[in-house]
């Protein structure tokens, strides 16, 4: 049989193999993208529990098949009784640690209903189906890979978890290999295949609620019953000859992103060699940048003015090509710059025949969230409660600092956020790009180099996921070991600090007919194509990179 005569049913690029393993047996079995994703959400959460998971938040920016674009934001608001105060210590100081550990940390799990909305209306498999293969992987166990073995020794996931864990399997240290059993998740996901809601009005949030409370938090019942996420038009920037579209407030790492894209824009980008000096030096001062202007964001309205053409070309005129660009330096901190290296969130990406399309990228946050993690269901409770202000102009918890009261924490707010979901559109040949990221304030920084490393460089999917990549949110200049050119950035006057990972970073592409898919090599990911040839239909996946 001709490649002409072969048909892609799907593709999937998830930050663990065996996710994506689930999505690719859903689109097989005759279940669409919108299917496949909420497979795919539940499978990591069982898989990297420490990254997400029911007990945390997500964005969805997806496309259908008749072309409509949109946004689902379930990124999960505070606490309806969560006053500032109560996270200051007695000075009026922020208190850090009940942001980022315990009960106080939690914002409103949100995950479930985000994946139920998406679901509803859109799929075409029984809800309950799609719960069936996280489920088995969580009772019949998976061997530890080397992230999960890693990660308990991160940080400050140990301290954390001992104090807040309780006896969940998670909470002690495991080995790589190790058989990994969550009978308590599995019986989880099977009540919440019954019924989505029974984490918001049944007993699963109840038992939510209990563990919270237990640790020090202040979440309740009326919090959960009356949570419902938000369904949120698209920003859409031109880059080159592409439209770029990525969801708005609170995900300001989307508005970072086309920032961005829009400053280098600016520049001519086919003069520059990848992989040279001047390549990492124009990607390092166009998201430093995108910070400093996120830094002084007082507003909605002020967020909102990130994608102004003016103010982008404005930025670009500024940056210095031979050196760092010192007008930046003074809007940022770098007093917290260090806080928050973990390449933790979760993203994939899933496409199927028919046109549908979902970028996706979910959270608990840090490193098993708030160390809460419940005994009798499983779920690891987030702490994004840290990505909030603690007081007017105050640093994140991950070194990223608002003026005023942007970003403060209070009843019912939403933490503002990194994460970039995004879908990119060719509208002459119809080609797609879909991207996403984890890591962070360094999401903003891989989602980018995602996008230009295909659409500038000519990279593959897989190439662009595994090419080496730099990153800045202050006065340091991040770059990776393997990263050659980027290492000598010292010689233009950057800071510069190697650090093993920046981000971890997942994307598909169809040009024309077409499906390339690349997994980040940095993680345990895979993509894998759904193909039928006559009658049969296969899975071919390639470990950390897939090329149909």
């Amino acid at each position: 049989m001709t490649q002409s005569e072969r048909k892609t049913l799907g593709i999937v690029a998830a930050p663990h193999h065996l996710a994506a393993q689930v999505g690719a047996e859903i689109l097989r079995d005759g279940g669409n993208a919108f299917d496949a994703a909420v497979s795919v959400a539940l499978a990591i959460g069982v898989v990297q529990p420490y990254h997400s998971g029911i007990g945390g938040g997500c964005n969805i920016t997806f496309r259908t098949t008749n072309g409509e674009t949109s946004h689902i934001n379930a990124r999960g608001p505070a606490p309806h009784r969560l006053e500032r105060k109560l996270l200051l210590h007695q000075d009026g100081t922020p208190n850090d640690r009940l942001a980022t550990m315990g009960g106080m940390a939690s914002t409103i799990p949100s995950f479930v209903a985000g994946l139920s909305m998406l679901h509803e209306g859109r799929g075409q498999l029984p809800w309950r189906d799609l719960l069936m293969a996280p489920r088995r992987i969580a009772l019949e166990g998976f061997p530890a890979d080397f992230m999960l073995a890693n990660v308990y020794h991160s940080y400050n996931s140990a301290e954390k978890l001992t104090r807040y864990a309780g006896q969940s399997p998670l909470g002690q240290p495991i080995v790589e290999g190790q058989q990994i059993l969550q009978p308590q998740m599995a019986a989880t996901l099977d009540a919440i295949a019954q019924n989505p809601r029974t984490v918001y009005e049944g007993e699963i949030g109840e038992r939510l609620v209990a563990a919270i409370r237990q640790s020090g938090g202040v979440l309740s019942m009326d919090d959960l019953s009356n949570y419902r996420p938000e369904v949120t038009q698209l920003h859409n920037v031109s880059y080159g000859d592409w439209h770029i579209l990525a969801p708005g407030l609170p995900t300001i790492g989307s508005l970072q992103t086309l920032l961005s894209l829009r400053i280098l824009d600016q520049h001519d980008l086919s003069q520059i060699s990848p992989g040279s000096i001047a390549h990492f030096h124009l990607i390092a001062e166009a998201v430093r940048a995108t910070y400093a202007a996120r830094a002084q964001v007082e507003s909605n309205e002020d967020a909102a003015k990130i994608l102004d053409v003016i103010y982008a070309q404005k930025l670009a005129a500024d940056i210095n090509l031979n050196g760092v660009t010192p007008s930046i330096f003074h809007q940022l901190d770098g007093r917290k710059q260090n806080v928050g290296e973990e390449t933790c969130t979760s993203h994939f990406c899933v496409a199927d025949d028919q046109g549908n399309i979902v970028s996706q990228t979910q959270t608990v946050r840090s490193y098993f969230g708030s160390g809460v993690i419940d005994s009798e269901t499983g779920i690891v409770l987030n702490d994004s409660v840290g990505d909030f202000s603690l007081r007017p102009g105050e640093v994140t918890t991950q070194g990223i600092r608002y003026q005023g009261n942007y970003n403060l924490v209070g009843p019912g707010a939403e933490p503002a956020s990194s994460q970039c979901p995004l879908i990119a559109i060719h509208p002459e040949s119809g080609d797609v790009i879909a991207a996403g990221g984890a890591g962070g304030p360094r999401i903003v920084s891989a989602t980018l180099q995602a996008l230009v490393n295909q659409i500038s460089f000519g990279m593959d999917p897989r190439f662009a996921a595994i090419f080496p990549r730099v990153h800045s949110h202050g006065p340091v200049t991040d770059v990776e070991p393997n990263s050659g050119a980027a290492g000598r950035l010292s010689t233009l006057g950057h800071q510069v600090r190697a650090l093993p990972a920046l981000g971890i970073m997942q994307t598909i592409r169809r040009r024309g007919d077409l499906w390339e898919g690349g997994a980040d090599p940095r993680g345990p990911g895979s993509a894998v194509v759904v193909q039928q040839e006559g009658s049969q239909i296969t899975l071919r996946g390639y470990g950390q990179s897939t090329i149909l």
